[in-house]
């Protein structure tokens, strides 16, 4: 394979020359290196070992990095080192050295070949050699492109340079990179006074690049108050060049000056006086002379007047308008009117001194329009405040001419406001508040709340909304617990006058609970009197304590409510065997049998029987103890229930209370039918009537009569008695 050369011709025909003085070429071998076999290096494995890579040359940017990759062409018998080089320091190598075994000679190895970056603009040629025992070198060419530019470096930041006028200022110059060749710079100043020296400097290939060489520039001496705006552009023919503002200082002043030195006694809305103002010189540019106020007491016609560069309008009187308008006080006062030159600080400042005579008469002011609408029971403030500016401290007095609708108050309670010279105007800072009282009727009042200073005096209008609503007041507001057998009081009236009579209902959500009266007309007279309602609890049959809602009502009235408990201490008590037994035993129809029970002072209640399963109809009863034995009826047939239809299992049947007291007694039973009882294995006494009542509609006997008793198995009747 042949090696390309670029010489000087060539590389003049790239751009590159340029008159840059090219030095001879350095081309490194890239010549094609074969294999042990013949092969050539970068055409994948042969017979013989050797060094196989992706590229046989690389080419890459100043700065940039490149890659290619390494192997062997066949497994090594023993492990090989192979050595990385570079014949220049231009180029960087990830890798110095590689190792190849048996097991990874056909593995790709990375090398990255990185472009070092230097301080001239030349393109590097350098070789990477591959070396290792036993096989023969490989080299790959590398080509390093020079990105950089020979640029002019100066001293002066991106804003450019002052030189003031009469003065001289030296810039220095150097450049970027090392130049090829001898590099000339030129120096071209724009239109205007200021001058640059020498036109040109020459940098020396052989010369340090990066130390500065100076031009200078020259502003001379001018007849304006202007600053002259120009450029000095310093260039590399066929090259860089860099462009600076320079400014030419300018050290001439102008001056202000106003016809008047102070303005005479202004009066407050008068017709004022005119100030004439002109400029020493003429300026070199357009200037505005802003026309300010130090207090803003004055008025001026205009904020500012312009003067032209042209002709003799600097000279030309330019007037202002100075007028005294009303003001917020009743004090004389004074201003200054200041003239300055807008964007030129160094023009003294003129300060016209004004003195105005006030013309105004003080009034108390408030923040009401019309009138102020307060709710019942509410606060609403309003501001107060002067309309001029006091002399000293104002002191103004409040009251409200009906304190039973509303009351008036200053800040910290205080029935009075207190303004000066600096808060006179802020009616926030001078706030009444206005109350609005209770009053016991639902309508709506209206009064005056007085402002007033020495002769000085102002009203507000007050409109005081009434947001009372009707309502029910009731002692009792919390949970009320009663007794039961006894009852508790409490009252109930109407919280404000109304306009008609309110008829009122009195009621209780539980019958346990009993509530009276039932109702209660309230008037215009009484509505304020306190009606007692007794709620009572009556004695009942159960220990269930009871809970209900008392209520007052009379719509459209809101519900006034509260809840109640009866406190029950009613005991009950069963007699006999109401736990269903295992067992059961017939019972005969017709048969009267008893079994007997000890009973307290109490009322009896129900009758109770378990059968498991049903068969016609039953009938019970109690009778009183007579020597061990059944004796008398207890109550009246009456009082004993009715035959009754057996249901499987448990059958209740209230009966007619009937108060009976301590002692021994017996519990009768009537079937209709052979009835199954349940029935257990203990035993106890039972008597049977000698003799049989037909059918369960004939009322029990007065007295039990002549009966068998023994022992035996006890069966599943009982009766409940309740008792306080």
């Amino acid at each position: 394979m042949s090696r390309i050369t670029l010489c000087a011709g060539a590389l003049a025909s790239l751009g590159l020359g340029l008159g840059l003085g090219v030095a001879a070429c350095s081309i490194p071998n890239t010549a094609f290196h074969a294999s042990a076999d013949g092969g050539g290096s970068g055409s994948g494995m042969s017979d013989v070992l050797s060094i196989v890579v992706s590229k046989q040359a690389v080419e890459l940017d100043e700065g940039t990095t490149a890659d290619f990759t390494v192997k062997l062409s066949q497994a090594p018998t023993s492990p090989i080192e192979i050595d990385l080089s570079s014949g220049s320091q231009k180029i960087g190598l990830s890798m110095q050295k590689l190792f190849f075994d048996a097991n990874n000679f056909a593995v790709d190895q990375g090398i990255t070949v990185t472009g070092v970056a230097d301080d001239d603009t030349a393109t590097e040629l350098a070789d990477i050699k591959l070396a290792g025992t036993g096989v023969a070198d490989v080299t790959v060419g590398a080509t390093v492109h020079d990105n950089d530019k020979v640029a002019i470096v100066t001293d002066v930041g991106a804003g450019g340079t002052t030189v003031g006028e009469g003065t001289a200022k030296d810039l220095r110059v150097h450049l970027s990179h090392r130049p090829p060749g001898d590099v000339l710079v030129t120096a071209t100043m724009s239109p205007g006074p200021v001058t640059v020296s020498p036109p040109s400097r020459v940098f020396h290939m052989d010369d340090d690049f990066s130390t500065d060489v100076t031009f200078t520039l020259s502003a001379p001496p001018d007849q304006n108050v202007a600053n002259e705006m120009q450029t000095v552009t310093f260039a590399i023919a066929g090259g860089d060049q860099k462009i600076i503002q320079v400014v030419d200082s300018d050290d001439d002043q102008l001056a202000i000056l106003p016809d008047l030195q102070s303005i005479p006694h202004l009066r407050e809305g008068g017709t004022g006086v005119t100030l004439n103002i002109t400029l020493s010189l003429q300026p070199a540019e357009a200037v505005t002379v802003m026309v300010t106020r130090m207090t803003g007491k004055v008025q001026v016609s205009t904020n500012s007047v312009i003067f032209q560069m042209t002709g003799n309008d600097y000279m030309m009187p330019h007037p202002v308008t100075i007028t005294a308008p009303q003001d917020a006080d009743t004090s004389p006062e004074d201003d200054t009117i200041l003239l300055t030159m807008a964007n030129h600080a160094e023009v003294a400042r003129k300060d016209i001194p004004v003195q105005i005579d006030d013309d105004d008469v003080q009034a108390i002011q408030t923040t009401v329009t019309n009138s102020l609408t307060v709710a019942e029971g509410g606060m609403t403030p309003f501001g107060v405040s002067l309309r001029f500016a006091p002399t000293g401290t104002f002191t103004v007095n409040l009251s409200s001419m009906d304190p039973a609708v509303a009351t008036a108050e200053g800040p910290g309670g205080a029935n009075f406001l207190t303004f000066t010279q600096a808060d006179y105007n802020d009616p926030t800072m001078h706030q009444v508040t206005v109350k609005g009282a209770q009053d016991s009727n639902l309508v709506g009042n209206s009064t005056k709340v007085r402002l007033v200073s020495g002769t000085l005096e102002t009203d507000v209008n007050i409109d005081v909304n009434d947001d009372d609503t009707q309502a029910f007041t009731v002692s009792q507001t919390t949970a009320l617990t009663i007794p039961e057998n006894s009852s508790r009081m409490f009252t109930a009236r109407l919280a404000f006058l109304p306009t008609a009579t309110v008829h009122a209902v009195f009621s209780s959500t539980s019958a346990a609970l009993q509530v009276s009266p039932a109702s209660f007309d309230f008037t215009t007279a009484n509505w304020n009197m306190p009606v007692t309602v007794t709620v009572a609890a009556p004695i009942d049959k159960n220990n269930v304590s009871e809970t209900g809602t008392i209520s007052v009502t009379a719509a459209p009235i809101p519900t006034a409510s509260f809840s109640a408990a009866v406190a029950d201490a009613t005991v009950v008590e069963t007699q006999g065997w109401p736990t269903p037994f295992s067992g059961t035993r017939g019972e005969r129809a017709s048969a009267v049998i008893a079994y007997p029970v000890h009973i307290g002072t109490a009322t009896l209640d129900v009758f109770g029987i378990y059968v498991p399963n049903a068969s016609g109809a039953f009938r019970m009863a109690l009778y009183t103890d007579n020597g061990n034995k059944p004796g008398t009826l207890v109550g009246t047939p009456t009082s004993q229930f009715s035959t009754t239809t057996l249901v499987n299992g448990v059958n209740i049947v209230d009966i007619p209370d009937v108060s009976i007291l301590v002692g021994d007694y017996w519990i009768a039973l009537r079937v209709s039918a052979t009835t199954n009882v349940g029935a257990s294995t203990a035993t106890g006494r039972r008597c049977s009537a000698d003799f049989d009542i037909v059918g369960l509609a004939n009322n029990w006997p007065a007295d039990f009569g002549s009966s068998s008793c023994a022992d035996t198995s006890l069966i599943n009747i009982w009766t409940t008695t309740y008792h306080q």
